[in-house]
């Protein structure tokens, strides 16, 4: 009985150490491998010895997924926290703050930034990502950002919010935070509050509001919940009817032909794609999406494209994948393939890793050029798009 019982302490503790290696940054990873390989030992040298093997590493299995399941439910549920000390909001003030917020993309490896996206994604794309795969999902956000740049991630969003508070001028406060990374809502909108604002306008970066509208609210009305404080939001109309973004794509699709054949060349729109249980939440929205993708889409028949080559495909969950589409059009005899991250509205590991990463993939034979349209990033367009959207939202 001593040796079984010595037995499954090391099969409860692995679960946990293999939990632990996938979320934690070096040195901590090295420590819990070599604790991994100890109980690995331990547990070779204690069945060696039992009679009935089969039933005791059965019951050894189970302790160790129990051990892995706690600790996730432990990351997921604790470990996405945004820190940041309470405050008292400040002397009430008539100006409203602009709050510019767009997805973002987390710039660095931390085990909160990575667990707080991965819960950002489960609560927008319901479905996404179920608590118990969270130490798996660290451990490839881990591994993705070491293969992009992730100064773009930052650059980009600051060299945005640089035009859009020059644009609005110094009588407007201009604040900027992100979804899926830092600055965090929750963090801006205490330093709003502290500054004393009550009234915010959510100038939204997106192409469509929902999913993201609840999940934006949620965190702001948290944090001012915590503090105390009564706020009131306005938000602008996102950005998929504006055709000055439909234009800005346009553009840099046209830039990367400069075809003399356009009939010749196939374009793909890869749109992040979402669960069924999303879709039909949110069906108008990606309606809408569809309906900006469509503008795109005349836009460039009417420059002698193609429209049976000029194709949509989800990067997830829908149909048609990104490599089937690419397949399909390299069958229908084009000589030159322009993938295009549509809807991606700021660089992140899906436009600079996940879509190249397929395309890297794909079979393609020589002499095909493949060209890739990223992100539309912070472009004198979107700018003046985002304007537009502030100068007729509701302020009075």
């Amino acid at each position: 009985m001593k040796d079984r019982i010595l037995l499954l302490i090391p099969g409860l503790l692995l679960g946990i150490l293999f939990a632990m290696f996938l979320v934690c940054k070096s040195p901590l990873q090295y420590i819990a491998v070599v604790i991994m390989c100890l109980c690995l030992l331990a547990t070779a040298y204690f069945i060696r010895k039992m009679p009935k093997k089969k039933r005791i590493i059965l019951l050894y299995a189970l302790l160790l997924l129990v051990g892995y399941l706690l600790t996730a439910a432990f990351v997921s549920g604790t470990m996405g926290d945004i820190e940041a000390e309470n405050i008292t909001p400040g002397e009430e003030k008539d100006s409203t703050a602009v709050l510019l917020i767009s997805p973002g993309e987390i710039t660095e490896f931390r085990t909160e930034w990575a667990v707080y996206r991965i819960n950002m994604m489960r609560e927008v794309y319901p479905a996404r990502t179920s608590w118990w795969g969270t130490p798996y999902k660290v451990y490839g956000i881990r591994r993705n950002l070491k293969k992009v740049d992730t100064d773009m991630f930052s650059s980009t969003n600051q060299q945005l919010y640089n035009k859009v508070k020059d644009a609005l001028g110094e009588q407007v406060c201009v604040y900027n935070a992100n979804l899926f990374g830092p600055p965090y809502i929750e963090t801006v909108t205490r330093e709003i509050l502290q500054a004393g604002h009550k009234r915010i306008v959510v100038l939204e970066n997106f192409l469509i509001q929902e999913p993201y509208k609840e999940a934006v609210d949620s965190r702001i009305f948290e944090a001012a919940k915590a503090c105390n404080a009564d706020i009131k939001l306005i938000h602008t109309f996102p950005l998929w009817n504006h055709d000055a973004v439909a234009t800005l794509y346009e553009n840099r699709i046209m830039e990367k032909i400069q075809e003399n054949n356009p009939e010749k060349v196939g374009i793909i729109f890869v749109a992040r794609g979402c669960s069924t249980k999303t879709l039909e939440r949110y069906r108008e929205a990606y309606k809408r999406e569809k309906v900006f993708l469509n503008k795109i889409r005349e836009n460039l028949v009417k420059n002698g494209y193609d429209s049976r080559k000029i194709k949509t495909a989800y990067l997830r969950y829908r149909d048609p994948e990104v490599k089937d589409m690419i397949e399909y059009l390299l069958d229908s005899g084009v000589s030159k393939l322009v993938i295009v991250a549509a809807g991606f509205e700021t660089p992140c590991i899906d436009t600079e890793y996940v879509i190249p990463g397929i395309i890297d993939k794909t079979d393609i034979p020589e002499g095909i050029e493949v060209e890739y349209v990223g992100a539309w990033g912070g472009s004198d367009i979107l700018v003046k798009a985002l304007i537009d959207r502030f100068r007729i939202a509701n302020i009075d």
